[in-house]
């Protein structure tokens, strides 16, 4: 009742206000095949040439008020369902079933329900109620929503209530989920997935129970399930054992252990963590303290930072020490040296020793003698070796005869020293011009002159 077709053929129409246009397409019948055929004949020719070829438009519509434009080979059952299309572009291969469900420029949609709504979209399934697909494919939608939900994502699959997948391939199982575009995670097998698939949303989450267990390998994608957790739990509770090599610390994240294991240093050891590296640095610092934990206890100090090393050995005088700095050693106490040991010095002195004095006895035959010790002895030595001429004339200092002020040789003998290798050596002669005069104030004389070959006697 009320029915319209136009510009259609193969179209059936059972009900009222249902409206059929512009759905015809050709029947590939030979029309001279059907000259002088009765009815019968040329029933048989269209059945033959629906069943192998062309329907014509062959477009069904049940129902009230549903509207095919430009469709073709598409039912529509129910109340005011349209299909549409262009002449350019015809709707085909769709089936809509419900109220108020529409399809504009789609094939080989499906769409049962009420006031879904599929425009630009090829293959698609709707079975629900106020979807919106627009200019998206392969979809597969199964549920209702409250209220009109939008997809744009293709290749999909939505099942529930109120579920709907936002990115390409994406799976939404269960009242309420939401699948969200994939995000890779780089260094594990599978870094690059093409979607994702979502049992919940953010507050309404599910678990997925009776899972099988998963292939555990570096190349696995499979899920895994919580026996296989446990499994990999029981390894991880083990934990590992720190030790010194006496006392043992039992690293473990349960109950039977510490949780944390500290690294830490003392006054001559640094240890330092880098986050960023994950890395724990361990080091001598510059300047290293042996022994002597109290501060006047025996010590070793290694100064690294001013390149010395300090020995302090008695515990009530941090002054007695021994320190070396730069190739020079200095003894605030005493050095001792091995019994079969010697000491060698290189083109070095050895100064700032005590006993620069001798007072003519010894305690220690063993002891090394200073410059001023045999400074001393050659002192006392000269005091007690003096060797005069003529009544107590001495050799000059230079090195010269005995002669008088005024350079002349002076006396009868003459007396000279010189000094050879720390040893005075004293030559003794006669003058060449003698002068013999007698004694007791006597005025005689001979003089014996060897300078011009004389001898005067008075």
């Amino acid at each position: 009742m009320a029915n319209k077709t136009q510009n259609s053929n193969g179209s059936l129409i059972f009900g009222t206000g249902n409206e059929i246009t512009n759905s015809i397409d050709a029947l590939p019948v030979n029309p001279n095949d059907m000259v002088g055929n009765d009815v019968s004949s040329t029933a048989d020719s269209f059945r033959d040439a629906v069943s192998t070829g062309s329907n014509g438009g062959a477009v069904l519509a049940i129902g009230g008020g549903n509207k095919a434009d430009y469709a073709q080979n598409s039912q529509l059952i129910g109340v005011q369902n349209e299909v549409t299309g262009t002449s350019k572009d015809i709707s085909e291969f769709n089936m809509v079933n419900g109220y108020q469900n529409t399809v504009t420029n789609g094939s080989n949609d499906t769409v049962i329900g009420t006031k879904n709504t599929v425009t630009n979209s090829d293959s698609n399934v709707v079975l629900g109620d106020n979807h919106t697909v627009k200019d998206a494919n392969n979809n597969v939608i199964l549920g209702s929503s409250d209220k009109e939900t939008t997809h744009t994502a293709s290749d999909t699959v939505v099942i529930g209530h109120n579920a709907q997948a936002n990115g390409n391939n994406d799976v939404a199982i269960g009242s309420g989920s939401i699948a969200n575009e994939a995000v890779g995670t780089e260094g594990y097998a599978g870094a690059n997935p093409i979607g994702t698939v979502s049992v919940g949303s953010e507050g309404n989450e599910r678990t997925i129970t009776n899972v099988a267990a998963g292939r555990i390998n570096e190349d696995s994608t499979d899920a895994v399930n919580g026996s296989q957790l446990y499994a990999t739990n029981q390894k991880v509770d083990a934990g590992w054992t720190a030790t010194d090599g006496t006392t043992n610390i039992a690293v473990n994240p349960t109950e039977t252990g510490t949780t944390t294991l500290k690294f830490a240093g003392d006054r001559n050891i640094d240890v330092t963590a880098d986050k960023a590296s994950s890395t724990i640095n361990v080091s001598l610092k510059d300047n290293v303290v042996l022994g002597g934990k109290a501060s006047n206890d025996p010590r070793v100090q290694i100064g690294g930072t001013n390149g010395t090393i300090m020995a302090t050995k008695n515990p009530n005088s941090i002054s007695a020490t021994t320190t070396i700095d730069g190739g020079n050693i200095y003894v605030g106490s005493s050095v001792s040296v091995g019994a079969n040991d010697d000491v060698v010095m290189t083109d070095k002195d050895i100064t700032g020793l005590s006993n620069t004095t001798w007072n003519g006895t010894t305690d220690d035959a063993s002891r090394a003698a200073t410059e001023g010790q045999l400074q001393a002895v050659s002192n006392e030595a000269g005091k007690h070796t003096t060797v005069t001429v003529n009544g107590g004339m001495t050799a000059p200092e230079d090195g010269s005869y005995t002669h008088d002020e005024e350079g002349r040789l002076d006396g009868n003998l003459l007396l000279k020293k010189t000094d050879n290798n720390g040893q005075t050596e004293y030559d003794l002669k006669l003058n060449p011009d003698l002068t013999l005069q007698g004694e007791d104030g006597s005025t005689a004389r001979v003089e014996i002159g060897g300078t011009n070959g004389t001898i005067m006697a008075t």
